[in-house]
């Protein structure tokens, strides 16, 4: 289990300057295990139980962000939503300078081109794509199979930030 003082050092990382961030559509809860991971996001259920909607872990050398609904990965819901998607980046990263952003199926190219990022789109989840980039923002809602599973895995292992929703 991580120290209390190290998973607030790290949310606050991820939440530095954003104050509110809008519902985006019907969010699902995030399961959180492992000794690395925390949540980032919640939100009360029916019955006031807070669930996370999104959380962070590291994994191997590489670290992840998920999210409850693949809205909340083009930033553009209003409030500091934005600012949350920059510093999601820049956390799942490890803080590289330069990094190389890939998007797949998030049309928000221009957003994150704002937060001067180099940021290109890519189509098939296998090694040799995700290779070409620092941290990948996916939408998660087609990724279905084995091997797409195995290659984000051993790409996140390797170092890769890997920021999915679904």
């Amino acid at each position: 289990q991580m120290p209390p003082a190290l998973v607030n050092a790290e949310r606050a990382k991820i939440l530095e300057g954003v104050k509110s961030v809008p519902k985006a559509g019907a969010p699902g809860p995030v399961g959180i295990w492992g000794n690395m991971a925390f949540p980032i996001l919640s939100a009360p259920d029916k019955d006031g139980v807070e669930i996370a909607v999104a959380a962070a872990a590291g994994y191997a050398k590489g670290r992840v962000i998920l999210f409850g609904h693949n809205s909340y990965l083009a930033g553009g819901e209003g409030g500091d939503h934005a600012k949350l998607m920059a510093n999601c980046v820049h956390w799942a990263a490890n803080h590289k300078e330069q990094l190389r952003l890939g998007l797949k199926g998030v049309n928000a190219v221009a957003l994150y081109k704002q937060h001067e990022f180099n940021v290109e789109t890519f189509d098939k989840v296998d090694k040799k794509s995700l290779s070409g980039y620092d941290v990948v923002i996916v939408n998660m809602q087609g990724i279905i199979s084995a091997e797409e599973g195995a290659a984000v895995a051993e790409y996140v292992k390797g170092g890769g930030g890997f920021i999915g929703g679904m």
